[in-house]
């Protein structure tokens, strides 16, 4: 293959060439989920790099939709930079109102992605029958009801290609200051998406977290199994001496040790796996 794979490219050296790209008019608000950002991407960027490794070409899924700021596509850019031989495929509810945005329209073109349009309330929709190689469905679970969920996981496994990989990132209720806050009757962050109005709206932000073990378990019962599961932190990507990054990670890495899976997002990297399953029991 023509591209440098992960064992050469350096986590940090990715995160610094794709933050700066992330956001094309810079804004307080851009920056700093620039910076949240850059280390999720860099991370599914080393990933898909060595999960490829051994092989011409593949096909990628992001089942995650395009959301604002279509910051996913950065993760597209950067693999064209280094010639990775790949497909890009997205499934999206054509009501996205992102959709409507001429800029996004112009870069979908430009990057030769395909949309598959499909909405996952409504399973009678699914009609793609193609296969995949990696599927990407971060920073959604949190979006979905458990219901919708459950359906989705169910459907991504039929996509997938024996052998390859499902990757899901998701904010962690282990988060560190999550569980603090817990210690005294508080949310760290509330769940802003289980208003009365999103009934109307069919739009739902975050309705709720997940801690490691319980995505763990509930995937495993949706006929996965789990190949890498751990909790990550952004890195500061305009430390370019990276003295700052090595302090912050430094003190992450401390609390880490003595709370364990405490960072901000929980990574898990699944495949197909139909000889097992949880069987959850059913409850009245």
């Amino acid at each position: 293959m023509k591209f440098i794979t992960n064992k050469i490219v350096q986590m940090k050296d990715i995160i610094c060439d794709i933050y700066l790209s992330l956001y094309e008019n810079p804004t307080p608000e851009t920056q700093y989920w620039a910076e949240i950002s850059s280390k999720r991407f860099s991370l599914t960027i080393d990933k898909i790099l060595e999960y490829s490794e051994n092989k011409q070409s593949i096909k990628i899924l992001n089942a995650s939709g395009f959301g604002s700021w279509d910051h996913d596509l950065t993760i597209v850019t950067y693999l064209k930079s280094i010639e990775f031989p790949f497909e890009w495929y997205v499934y999206d509810s054509p009501n996205n109102p992102y959709l409507e945005d001429s800029n996004l329209k112009e870069k979908i073109d430009n990057l030769d992605i395909n949309i598959n349009y499909l909405d996952l309330n409504n399973v009678k929709e699914w009609f793609d029958n193609n296969q995949y190689d990696i599927i990407l469905f971060t920073e959604i679970v949190e979006h979905l009801d458990h219901s919708t969920l459950l359906k989705t996981l169910n459907f991504l496994n039929s996509r997938l290609e024996n052998d390859w990989k499902l990757i899901i990132t998701t904010p962690s209720s282990f988060w560190f200051p999550s569980r603090v806050a817990n210690l005294f009757w508080k949310e760290w962050s509330e769940f802003y998406g289980e208003w009365n109005l999103n009934l109307e709206k069919w739009v739902y932000w975050h309705i709720t977290y997940f801690n490691p073990i319980r995505l763990q378990r509930i995937v495993e019962d949706c006929w996965f199994n789990t190949l890498e599961l751990f909790t990550f932190d952004w890195i500061p990507a305009w430390d370019n001496n990276g003295i700052l990054s090595t302090i912050y990670e430094f003190i992450i890495n401390i609390i880490t040790s003595i709370v364990k899976n405490s960072k901000w997002s929980i990574f898990l990297s699944i495949t197909k796996d139909n000889s097992k399953k949880w069987n959850i029991p059913f409850e009245v």
